[in-house]
């Protein structure tokens, strides 16, 4: 049997059931796993390989119909310059104006012409977005379109007929990107005029092409349907995006590595052998490039690595089905062949559990006439030993608090003998004022009303009393609610004030303002306090028996500190030894003379206190005073009824 009480509880991961199911689980689920890594590791890498080359075509492609789309503009501009180039060159103005109006109509995304003179004087201008007036006219010599058109003007030009021509000397790459001023790409395209035998005439064409137009609808043209395609001039500007809010923010993409390898001359290629790298928006993506050799320019395609391994993630969630799927059916089965197996050890398993959590009812019994059966049965024996001396301890107990209860009820009459003094005071008081004068004045004036009023808190005060200590017995805490500590203050100092007036003693009332409420049950913070003034008083009458000179004080405070509410009873009585200090909060530990005190005062200050969530502190010197000090925390809520805060010196008589 001895044996039987000494047998470890073994751990849940070490039991049999337990065993069986990772057994069964690991054999099915662990190689399911294994190849769906393996597979889903190779899919990824043939997904970012296949996504890496559909970028490098999508970006070949969009700077195909880039170099395409602004060519066939030029090429149009080119034809009107050759068609009307004399008529150009030295027509009448209105003739002028109404060939640039109508190449300015009939060819989209055109935002400006321009005819220049042979002085590169601005001689008519065409804009969808301007009124073109002669005041507004200026003179291009020095610029770089200028310069282009006397460049090209200067090269000879080949016998071959006008298509021919034109297409050799007419056609000129754009020589300068820039953002108008809302914000949208815009290009100059420098166009010579040309007479019908090819030959360049005096002057030229300067037109401007907003590119957000031409790029929006490249991605579209390139069937792109994930990540985002830019464009950038030779000098790494964004000049077109999928998103033109990214152009119109001018944000600089050449912290992007395809932008980086573009402008550095490399190889189309190397931007998606190193594998995917951070954009210049800081998301992990494969990027391709391509240029436009005729424009100078490059096409950019960045995929988000999250979105080109998506049909990946779908892949895992599916095999991640299966897999639960799997493992479902696997603990199943091997639940239900580790329970026929091991529902005997479980059940004694669980037996020992409860014994160890205190439950000492009668195991269930095990009739397998094997080890486990004898197991359970040294249990059950073991159980009932258990059971017997938990019911020889519970009658021990039970006389010891039979006992301390009747030592509690001699601490009762300490707590009872202050609200019975104050209800004799005031009696005898009153019947004094009775004698002296008339009962309907005292009626009238209310103090009758006071006085009885009085008389009825302190004998309500008396059953607070006994209620309080049945709790500090019981330990069992009242109704919580929100309470003024100012309140609290002056009510317990109303009840205990005779005794400090009989020894003349100074008393003052210190309350700091705005002073947050506190959670708990009034009656309890407030016999904290008066325990706390009564053994000032106590304190102050010893120091008056020994001859004290000084007139006695006492000063009850209230205030913030850090978050707490800190209460402060100080008087300045002979003070505590120091070797009495760290025994002060014991049960019936006093230093007082038998019959006056029994020790509980303190203990139930501390009880009550702790169960507020506070603290309480002596601090004594000898010849000195004492000062006790608790810490409660302020309440969170709505806050009680305002009363008037403040302090001052309280009053010696007190009928006043």
């Amino acid at each position: 049997m001895s044996q039987t009480r000494d047998l470890p509880l073994p751990p849940r991961r070490e039991r049999i059931r337990t065993r069986l199911l990772a057994f069964g689980v690991t054999m099915s689920v662990v190689p399911l796993l294994l190849v769906g890594y393996l597979n889903a590791r190779a899919a990824r890498q043939d997904l970012l390989a296949a996504s890496a080359a559909d970028a490098r075509a999508t970006a070949a492609v969009v700077a195909r119909n880039l170099d395409q789309a602004v060519a066939g503009i030029a090429d149009r501009v080119r034809l009107v310059a050759t068609a009307y180039g004399e008529q150009l060159a030295a027509g009448p103005g209105p003739e002028q104006e109404r060939v640039l109006y109508g190449l300015l109509r009939d060819t989209p995304y055109l935002e400006e012409v321009v005819l220049l003179g042979p002085d590169g004087m601005e001689v008519a201008r065409a804009s969808r977005r301007e009124v073109v007036t002669p005041g507004s006219r200026r003179s291009w010599a020095g610029t770089p379109q200028w310069q282009a058109l006397e460049a090209a003007a200067g090269r000879p030009a080949p016998a071959a007929g006008a298509g021919g021509a034109g297409a050799g000397t007419g056609r000129l790459p754009p020589v300068r990107v820039f953002a108008g001023s809302d914000g949208r790409p815009l290009v100059d395209l420098p166009v010579l005029l040309l007479d019908r035998r090819g030959l360049p005439l005096p002057g030229g064409l300067v037109v401007r092409v907003t590119l957000r137009g031409v790029l929006d609808d490249l991605p579209a043209v390139a069937g792109r349907q994930r990540g985002h395609v830019f464009v950038v001039d030779g000098e790494g500007r964004l000049i077109g995006h999928g998103d033109f809010s990214q152009v119109l923010e001018g944000r600089d993409v050449r912290a992007s590595r395809s932008v980086k390898l573009l402008l550095a001359g490399a190889d189309p290629a190397d931007a998606t052998a190193s594998g995917p790298y951070r954009s210049y928006q800081g998301v992990e993506v494969l990027g391709a490039f391509a240029r436009v050799p005729s424009l100078g320019w490059g096409v950019v395609v960045e995929e988000p690595v999250r979105e080109a391994l998506s049909p990946v993630r779908a892949l895992a969630w599916r095999f991640a089905a299966a897999v639960v799927v799997v493992m479902a059916a696997v603990v199943g089965l091997s639940v239900y062949f580790a329970v026929r197996f091991t529902r005997p050890l479980e059940a004694l398993v669980d037996a020992v559990l409860r014994i160890a959590a205190g439950d000492l009812t009668p195991p269930p019994e095990i009739h397998t006439g094997d080890e486990i059966g004898r197991l359970g049965a040294a249990i059950g024996r073991m159980t009932a030993e258990l059971r017997r001396r938990r019911e020889l301890e519970q009658a021990v107990v039970q006389a010891d608090k039979l006992s301390a209860v009747g030592l509690m009820a001699a601490g009762l009459a300490h707590e009872i003998n202050n609200p019975l003094a104050s209800i004799s005071a005031y009696t005898e008081d009153l019947q004094d004022r009775l004698r002296e004068e008339p009962a309907a004045r005292l009626q009238e004036s209310g103090e009758l009303d006071q006085y009885l009023g009085t008389i009825r808190q302190q004998a309500l005060r008396c059953k607070g009393f006994v209620d309080s200590m049945l709790r500090f017995t019981r330990r069992e805490s009242g109704p919580s609610r929100l309470i003024r500590v100012e309140d609290a203050l002056r009510d317990t100092l109303a009840l205990i004030h005779y005794r400090f007036r009989r020894l003349g003693a100074r008393v003052t009332l210190d309350l700091a303002p705005e002073l947050p409420p506190v959670r708990g049950e009034p009656g309890l913070l407030e016999q904290v306090v008066l325990n706390l003034l009564a053994n000032a008083a106590d304190a102050l009458e010893d120091a008056a028996a020994a001859g004290a000179e000084s007139r006695p004080g006492l000063r009850l405070g209230a205030r913030t500190e850090d978050g707490w509410v800190v209460i402060e009873v100080e008087d300045t009585g002979p003070g505590i030894p120091p070797e009495h200090l760290p025994r002060l909060f014991e049960p019936f530990f006093t230093t007082k003379p038998p019959g006056k005190g029994t020790g509980l005062g303190l203990a139930v200050c501390q009880d009550i206190v702790r169960a507020m969530g506070g603290e309480i502190r002596v601090e004594s010197e000898l010849g000195r005073g004492t000062r006790v000090t608790v810490r409660l925390p302020p309440a969170a809520g709505p806050q009680p009824a305002e009363s008037e805060g403040g302090g001052g010196t309280w009053p010696t008589n007190p009928a006043s």
